[in-house]
C-alpha cells in the first residue's frame, strides 16, 4: 500500500547533476500487429523472403525503421521487418515490485534529497530510468520519485509456456534456428525438411528421441492434450487436405503459435495457429516427453 506521496521534483534536477553515473532508458520500444496474419520478411521489401507470421496483437522489441518498414526482434534473436501499414510503435515500461517494507520515495537520486512518499513492500511500480544505484519510478497513481535500484524486484514475463528448464529451451533455439530453411518431401534434415522430418529431427537432436517420419505414426505416440493445456515442445497436427485425416505435424512453441517445415512457403517457418488456415486444420496435440 502506498503510504504517503508529496508532489513536486524541484530539487531532483539539482540532485541529477551533482553525481548521476550513467543513466539507461527503461523504456523499450515494442510493435504490435494490427493485422489478423502478417509476414515477417527477411528484409524491408514485398520481394524478401517470408521467414514468419505473426498474428494479431503479437509484439516484438523494436530495432530500426527505414521508410515504410519496421525492423523487429523476433523471439529466436533473428531480425525481421514488416510493414508499417500494419504495425503500431509503442513505449513499454517495465514493471516491478517493492521487495522491502517501509522505503522512503526521494524527489531526487540522492538521501538528502526531499522525500516524495512512503512505500510498502508489495507496491506495484512502472521503472522509467535506472541510473547507478537508483531507479526512477512511477507509482500506480501518476505519481514520480527514486528509489534505491535495490529494492526494486524487476517482474520478468516468459512469452512461452514451457517445460523441463534449459531442456525445453535448448529445443526452441534448435528449432528456430532452422527457420528459412527448405522444404524438400522425405527430408529430414539437417539443411531441409517435410513436417515430419523437421519433427523428427528436432526430437532427435534436442532430446534424443526418436519419432517416425510420419505425421499420422507420431500422433500415435505420447499423451493427448487439450489445446488449452499447450506447452512449448508439445507436438501439434493438422488436416490440410479437406479431410479429417492427420497430415501435417508441428512444434508448439507457446502464444498460439508453432513452427514447422511448410510445403505451401517452401520453408521452415512459424505460423498463428488460432487464425487463418490452420485454425480449422488442427486436430490435435501429443506430449511426447512429461
Amino acid at each position: 500500500m502506498i503510504k504517503k506521496i508529496f508532489t513536486g521534483l524541484s530539487i531532483s534536477l539539482i540532485t541529477l547533476s551533482l553525481g548521476m553515473g550513467a543513466v539507461f532508458a527503461a523504456g523499450n520500444k515494442v510493435v504490435e500487429v494490427d493485422a489478423q496474419t502478417l509476414n515477417v520478411r527477411l528484409g524491408a521489401s514485398l520481394d524478401s523472403s517470408i521467414i514468419y507470421k505473426a498474428g494479431k496483437d503479437q509484439s516484438f522489441p523494436f530495432v530500426s525503421r527505414d521508410g515504410e518498414w519496421i525492423e523487429i526482434k523476433l523471439d529466436n534473436g533473428r531480425d525481421g521487418w514488416i510493414h508499417s501499414d500494419y504495425a503500431n510503435i509503442k513505449e513499454e515500461l517495465k514493471t516491478g515490485v517493492i521487495n522491502r517494507k517501509d522505503v522512503s520515495m526521494r524527489e531526487g537520486a540522492s538521501l538528502v534529497a526531499p522525500s516524495a512518499g512512503d512505500l510498502d513492500k508489495g507496491d506495484k511500480v512502472q521503472i522509467i530510468e535506472e541510473y547507478d544505484d537508483w531507479t526512477r519510478i512511477r507509482l500506480e497513481n501518476g505519481a514520480e520519485g527514486f528509489v534505491y535500484s535495490s529494492v526494486i524486484l524487476v517482474e520478468k514475463h516468459s512469452s512461452a509456456v514451457s517445460r523441463g528448464g534449459s531442456r525445453s529451451s535448448n529445443m526452441l533455439r534448435l528449432a528456430t534456428s532452422k527457420i528459412g530453411a527448405g522444404y524438400s518431401r522425405g527430408a529430414e534434415g539437417p539443411n531441409s525438411f517435410d513436417c515430419s522430418g523437421y519433427v523428427k529431427y528436432i526430437y532427435k537432436q534436442a532430446y534424443g528421441k526418436e519419432l517416425p517420419h510420419n505425421s499420422r505414426a507420431q500422433y500415435s505416440v505420447g499423451t493427448s492434450v487439450s489445446k488449452g493445456e499447450l506447452v512449448a515442445g508439445d507436438i501439434v497436427f493438422f488436416a490440410t487436405a479437406g479431410s479429417s485425416d492427420i497430415n501435417h505435424s508441428g512444434i508448439y512453441i507457446g502464444d498460439g503459435n508453432f513452427i514447422h517445415a511448410s510445403s505451401y512457403d517452401g520453408m521452415v517457418l512459424i505460423d498463428p495457429m488460432d487464425t487463418g488456415h490452420y485454425s480449422k486444420a488442427y486436430r490435435g496435440a501429443k506430449r511426447v516427453l512429461e
